[in-house]
């Protein structure tokens, strides 16, 4: 009866978790505090698992992933020991492990819930379609559907002066050609997507002026 109640309790964990990360990409939009804490949180509740589940979680840290990252950590840290400013240099560097864990973390859910891909493409393509939107009827109208004012000649969106949405867009659309495809279930489908939205997000990515942005696209 315990191992039962335990189990139920892990997976209802899971689920609040998993939510976390399918709004991972719309909190990006908020600045860096947000996303940050997410991918803090589900680190934490990784490296719990791994305490209670130990045979079950422990074959993750041992993959040539988790290895490969860990000694590329290990210079980082030795790198900010030598550094002339030894404690400024650990600031950014001790904690960069929380992203591998975190990596770590949405793999056990993609091995643990055969659904997490496709429910998570249905939340990256419908936030990433709504930012595009919300860009272009900006650039149509200089105010977004949130009232979002344009910023000079710039596109902006949602990113107000912050100036992000090139970059936010090219380094984010890789993932959402393969959430797309995983979406698609006909050829016709897909082409019709092409059609519409690939052209809608080279436009935007110009239209935000980075330099950045476009050396990506």
């Amino acid at each position: 009866m315990l191992k039962i109640l335990q189990k139920k309790i892990f997976i209802n964990s899971d689920e609040i978790f998993k939510l976390l990360i399918f709004f991972f990409p719309a909190l990006i939009v908020s600045g860096p505090f947000l996303p940050d804490l997410i991918v803090s949180i589900v680190a934490i509740y990784f490296l719990v698992l791994l305490l209670i589940r130990y045979s079950d979680i422990k074959y993750y840290f041992y993959s040539n992933f988790f290895k490969l990252f860990f000694a590329i950590y290990s210079l980082m840290i030795i790198s900010s020991l030598l550094s002339v400013n030894t404690l400024l240099s650990l600031e950014s560097s001790l904690f960069y492990i929380r992203f591998p864990i975190f990596a770590l973390a949405i793999w056990y859910f993609i091995n643990t819930d055969e659904n997490f891909i496709k429910k998570f493409s249905y939340f990256f393509v419908i936030i990433y379609s709504f930012i595009l939107i919300d860009s272009f009827i900006t650039h149509l109208t200089d105010y977004g559907i949130f009232r979002n004012q344009r910023i000079d000649d710039r596109l902006s969106g949602l990113f107000g002066i912050e100036l992000r949405l090139g970059s936010y867009l090219t380094r984010l659309f890789p993932i959402f050609c393969f959430c797309i495809y995983r979406l698609s279930d006909s050829l016709i489908k897909l082409r019709f997507l092409s059609v519409f939205i690939f052209p809608l997000f080279f436009l935007i990515s110009l239209l935000s002026g980075e330099r950045t942005a476009v050396f990506f696209l």
